[in-house]
C-alpha cells in the first residue's frame, strides 16, 4: 500500500496534534505552589495550544488546499524557507548564547547579528538598535516582570547589572 503525500501530510498534523495534547496535559500537571494567577504553566499551556491550533490548520490545507496528488495549491518560496530556518537557526544560537554569557549579552549580540541578516547595513544603526533593544529587553523581563536572570557559565554580568 502506497501512502499518498496528503496522506502523509494529514498523518503528520493528527501526530502534531497529538503531541500538542499530550504536552498540554503535561503542562497542566504543573503545581503552582504562590497561588499566582499566571503561574509557571502559561508558557507551555500557549505553546501546546499553538501546536495544537496550528496542526489543526495543517489537517484543513491537506483536506481543502491541497490537490488529490498531495500538491499543495499554497506555494511556498525556497528563499522564504531560508529565512524560516536562519530565524530558527539564530533562536537556537541563541539559547546556548544565553547559557553562555547570560540574557543581556545574548540579547545584544543576537538582535545585533539579526539586524545585519535581515538587511540593516549602517554600523551606528546596528549598534544603537542592538543595545538600547537589548536594555529594553532586560529593564521589561528581567526588572519589571522580575524574570530570573540565571549567570552566564562564561560571563557573569549579574554583579554590575544591580541598579
Amino acid at each position: 500500500m502506497t501512502i499518498t503525500p496528503r496522506q502523509k501530510e494529514l498523518l503528520v498534523s493528527l501526530v502534531v496534534i497529538g503531541m500538542g495534547v499530550f504536552f498540554l496535559w503535561q503542562a497542566r500537571m504543573i503545581e503552582n505552589f504562590e497561588n499566582d494567577p499566571v503561574g509557571p504553566e502559561l508558557v507551555p499551556t500557549i505553546l501546546s495550544l499553538l501546536m495544537i491550533g496550528l496542526g489543526g490548520l495543517s489537517v484543513v490545507n491537506g483536506l481543502i488546499f491541497s490537490k488529490p496528488d498531495g500538491a499543495s495549491r499554497i506555494k511556498v518560496s525556497i528563499p522564504a524557507l531560508l529565512w524560516i530556518g536562519a530565524v530558527t537557526g539564530f533562536g537556537i544560537i541563541y539559547f546556548f548564547l544565553f547559557l553562555a554569557v547570560g540574557y543581556l549579552l545574548a540579547t545584544i549580540v543576537t538582535l545585533g547579528v539579526v539586524l545585519v541578516v535581515f538587511g540593516v547595513r549602517h554600523p551606528a544603526q546596528v549598534l544603537l538598535i542592538s543595545v538600547l533593544g537589548g536594555a529594553a529587553y532586560y529593564f521589561i523581563f528581567i526588572r519589571l516582570m522580575r524574570v530570573y536572570d540565571p549567570p552566564g557559565s562564561l560571563i557573569d554580568l549579574s554583579t554590575f547589572l544591580t541598579f
